[in-house]
């Protein structure tokens, strides 16, 4: 096995550097490849190279199909280990587990898991204003709320109280053409 020294931000760590093994299998998520590629596609696709975040690029060899021929069950691919290839697609990766390094299954698995919670991660608007559309919202609902990011309906939301989690943040562009 090959390992790779990688810098790693995550939101519960102060970006330390970590050693990630790079192995002969890596899972990317499904939703980065397809078998039909397109100019507008930055995803794995046959005979395409990708970045695998941190590591080197990929270039997929052959798909191995189940027996519907339809279901992908396996990608081979070749790496470039001089990095001499620049793919404009960039892809997440995990690679295989092994007995020395296994990837994580669950946070619970961490211990003090709790502890990297960032405390200021809840934050309590109880006067905060809505259009009347989300009086009808229901969990899991996920709707956009302007300049603040998207949220999503909490299970602890009833028709009285309207509790949304925000999953994702929007860059603030105002804030730095104002500096």
């Amino acid at each position: 096995m090959t390992y790779l020294k990688r810098t790693c931000k995550r939101f519960w760590s102060s970006g330390t550097e970590q050693m990630v093994p790079f192995s002969k299998v890596v899972y990317i998520e499904h939703t980065d490849f397809r078998l039909k590629d397109s100019k507008d596609y930055y995803g794995l696709a046959p005979g395409k190279f990708v970045l695998l975040r941190y590591a080197f690029p990929i270039k997929c060899t052959e798909v191995i199909l189940g027996d519907d021929k339809e279901t992908v069950v396996e990608l081979r691919a070749e790496y470039d280990p001089s990095k001499t290839v620049k793919p404009k697609g960039v892809l997440h990766w995990v690679a295989e587990p092994s007995p020395e390094v296994d990837p994580l299954k669950n946070p619970a698995e961490i211990d003090n898991w709790l502890g990297d919670i960032n405390p200021h991660s809840k934050v309590v608007m109880p006067n905060a204003y809505a259009v009347p559309l989300l009086q009808n919202a229901a969990v899991g609902d996920k709707f956009q709320f302007e300049r603040l990011g998207y949220f999503s309906v909490d299970k602890d939301s009833t028709s009285k109280k309207l509790v949304f989690n925000r999953t994702v943040t929007l860059r603030d562009s105002y804030a730095k053409v104002g500096k």
